[in-house]
């Protein structure tokens, strides 16, 4: 085992500077990933291994930070996920689920988004716990939520891609249980 010598004082403060910018990136793969790995812990002893490198010359310390964090959460998934069930393991992890979103009486909001919605004339009111979305995205949410209808028909069908038309489902999602929680 290599013996690594103590940072210099200099190292240091560039690992205090350096580390928010590399948190937020592993806070981003939690997200995306679950927090069954330590991202933040990776990325944290990745920056105090690697800070002897930083060369202010190449580039800034947040963008070096970002690169570096990237880099940790790259490495801990594939030192702790098989190879084999990497993909399925992502899959299953990526997608936020508005069933976990309860409201403030602890109702699951994909079940009043589905309960109103069997009720046409509580359409508009259904639409009213949308509100604070870009029409674009209120219709991937209420096109995947309530009609059931799959993602690669609803990027087809607003001309956007299938991973872009995810990305705005799962930050929605993220809002409305931002929302119930408030």
């Amino acid at each position: 085992m290599k013996r690594r010598s103590k940072l210099t004082p200099e190292q240091q403060q560039l690992v205090s500077q350096a580390l928010p910018h590399a948190l937020s990136i592993a806070r981003r793969h939690v997200r995306l990933y679950g927090p069954s790995l330590d991202f933040e812990g990776a990325v944290a002893l990745w920056l105090c291994q690697e800070i002897a490198k930083f060369d202010p010359e190449k580039s800034s310390l947040k963008t070096w930070a970002c690169c570096h964090g990237h880099f940790a959460c790259r490495d801990l998934m594939q030192a702790e996920i098989p190879v084999k069930s990497r993909k399925k393991y992502f899959r299953k992890a990526r997608f936020l689920s508005l069933d976990g979103t309860l409201d403030r009486n602890g109702v699951p909001i994909a079940e009043q988004i589905a309960a109103r919605a069997e009720h046409q004339v509580d359409l508009e009111e259904d639409k009213q716990l949308l509100r604070g979305l870009d029409t674009r995205t209120r219709t991937i949410v209420w096109k995947s939520i309530v009609e059931e209808i799959p993602l690669k028909v609803i990027a087809q069908s607003l001309g956007v891609s299938e991973a872009r038309t995810s990305e705005l489902r799962t930050s929605a999602m993220e809002f409305l249980r931002q929302r119930a929680i408030a």
